[in-house]
């Protein structure tokens, strides 16, 4: 709950800036509320979504944050609307962090994966278990 908490208010801070052009959902079931997070996995996808898919696309675009439980892990979804995935871009700073801080927390059980939002966007999927 805290860290979806965080980043409601991450999303909305460059929303004074990009006005209509950021529009954003976030669904988090009130019994997930209490389930234990480490810090800072979530924000980093949040801001990329923002960074690197809102805010270069001309006419912006729509982010969602969804977090849901599976059989056996906590499922963080942020999917974006905007310029999508740019085969040619080395991993940034922040994904690297949070690749790094699963496996030192889960080993191979926590996964971050990035997919193609079709028609346009990037969809990031985080499973802690």
């Amino acid at each position: 709950g805290e860290e979806v908490e965080l980043v409601e208010a991450l999303l909305a801070l460059p929303r004074a800036g990009l006005g209509a052009r950021l529009s954003f959902t976030v669904t988090l079931p009130p019994q997930l509320r209490d389930s234990p997070l480490p810090s800072l996995l979530l924000q980093p996808l949040v801001e990329n979504a923002i960074r690197h898919g809102i805010e270069p696309a001309i006419d912006g675009g729509k982010i969602a944050v969804e977090v849901r439980k599976t059989s056996d892990a906590l499922e963080l979804t942020v999917t974006d609307t905007g310029v999508g995935l740019n085969a040619n871009s080395p991993e940034g700073v922040g994904l690297s962090n949070v690749r790094a801080r699963l496996t030192s927390l889960f080993g191979d059980k926590g996964r971050l994966r990035l997919y193609a939002n079709v028609p346009r966007g990037v969809i990031a999927k985080l499973m802690v278990p």
